[in-house]
C-alpha cells in the first residue's frame, strides 16, 4: 500500500510539473499538441479506423482460411490461422493494431495469456507506409534503405515471435479453440465493428498528443539535452543521434525525425532508426497496454516484447549493411 501511495506522489509531482511548463510555454505546447493532432488526423485516422473496422469482421465471421495458414501458424508459432491472418494485418495497419487484434483474439477464445506475448512480439511493428514513406523517403533522403527498415523490423518480429512460443507453450486446446457463431448478423457486427474503431482511434489520438507535449516539455526542459551531453562524454556519438534515441524511447515519430537530422553517416542513422521503428515507444507501449490491461497483460511485458523485437531488428539491420 505504502509503494502504492509514493508512485501517487510521484504522478502528482509528475502533473504539477506538466502544468506549469504548460503555462511557462504555451505558444510551444500548444504547437507540439496541434502538429500531434495534424498527423494523427493525417497518418493515424485513414490508415487505423478502417482497418479496425476490417479486423473485428473477419474475426467475428470466422472465415475458413486454406489449410496452409493453419500449418504455418502452428509449427511456426503456436497458433491457428485466424489469429495469424490478423498478425498480417496488423503488421501492414502497424502501431498499436497488433494490440487491438490481440484484444480481438482474446475475446474470442483464439488466444491464451501465454500466447498474446508470442503474438505482440509477431504483429506489433510500424506501418510499411510509414516505415517506407515517412521514414526512408521523407525523413532519411535514402529511398533504397525502405527495403532493409522494412525487411529488418519484420524479420526481427518472426524470430522474437518464434523464440517466444518456445519459451511460452500454451496448451492446444486454448490456442486452436474457435466455434462458428451460432448466427450471423452483418449489420449488427459492421455497427459494433465502427463503434469500436472511432473509440480506438479517438483514443491513441489522445495518447499521441500527450506524449508529444511531453517530449516538447522535456526539449524545453532541458532534460534530453543533459542526458544526451552526459552520454556523448563516454561514446563520442553524434548529440543529435543521442538525442534521436532518447526521443525515439519515448515517441517513435520524433526519434526517428531527430536521428535524421544527426551528422551520423547514412549506415548508422538506418541502424538507429530500425531500433526505435522496431520498439515503438513509450507512446506506443501505453496506446497497446490500453486495449490489453483487461487480459492480464502488463506493461513490461509488451516493452519485454518491444524490446527483444528491436535489438533483433538492430543486428539484422547491421548485418545486411556491412554485407
Amino acid at each position: 500500500m505504502k509503494t502504492k501511495n509514493r508512485y501517487n506522489y510521484y504522478f502528482i509531482i509528475l502533473s504539477v510539473l506538466l502544468i506549469f511548463y504548460m503555462l511557462l510555454y504555451p505558444k510551444e505546447i500548444t504547437s507540439s499538441a496541434f502538429n500531434a493532432l495534424k498527423m494523427w488526423a493525417e497518418k493515424v485516422v485513414p490508415s487505423l479506423f478502417p482497418f479496425i473496422v476490417a479486423v473485428n469482421i473477419f474475426i467475428s465471421a470466422y472465415i475458413h482460411l486454406p489449410k496452409i495458414f493453419d500449418t504455418i501458424s502452428r509449427h511456426l508459432f503456436g497458433f491457428n490461422g485466424t489469429v495469424f491472418t490478423s498478425a498480417l494485418f496488423s503488421i501492414a495497419a502497424g502501431y498499436p493494431a497488433g494490440a487491438k487484434t490481440a484484444l480481438e483474439n482474446r475475446k474470442k477464445h483464439l488466444m491464451d495469456s501465454k500466447s498474446t506475448e508470442t503474438y505482440l512480439c509477431l504483429s506489433l511493428n510500424a506501418s510499411p507506409a510509414f516505415i517506407m514513406s515517412t521514414t526512408a523517403n521523407g525523413f532519411l533522403s535514402c529511398p533504397e534503405s525502405a527495403v532493409i527498415l522494412m525487411f529488418s523490423t519484420v524479420l526481427g518480429n518472426i524470430i522474437a515471435a518464434f523464440i517466444m512460443s518456445r519459451q511460452t507453450a500454451s496448451s492446444p486446446k486454448a490456442i486452436y479453440a474457435c466455434s462458428k457463431p451460432e448466427t450471423y448478423d452483418f449489420f449488427s457486427v459492421f455497427s459494433s465493428s465502427v463503434k469500436t474503431a472511432t473509440e480506438t482511434v479517438i483514443k491513441v489520438g489522445g495518447y499521441i498528443v500527450f506524449f508529444a507535449v511531453l517530449s516538447e516539455i522535456l526539449e524545453l526542459s532541458g532534460i534530453i539535452d543533459i542526458i544526451s551531453k552526459a552520454i556523448i562524454l563516454f561514446t563520442g556519438t553524434d548529440t543529435m543521434l543521442i538525442k534521436g534515441i532518447l526521443s525515439g524511447l519515448l515517441e517513435m515519430t520524433n526519434g526517428v525525425k531527430n536521428i535524421s537530422l544527426s551528422q551520423a553517416g547514412i549506415n548508422i542513422k538506418i541502424i538507429a532508426s530500425a531500433f526505435i521503428l522496431s520498439f515503438g515507444g513509450l507512446c506506443v507501449h501505453f496506446q497497446s497496454f490500453e486495449f490489453l490491461k483487461d487480459c492480464g497483460c502488463k506493461l513490461k511485458d509488451i516493452i519485454k516484447a518491444r524490446l527483444i523485437c528491436a535489438v533483433l531488428s538492430l543486428c539484422i539491420c547491421f548485418i545486411i549493411l556491412e554485407i
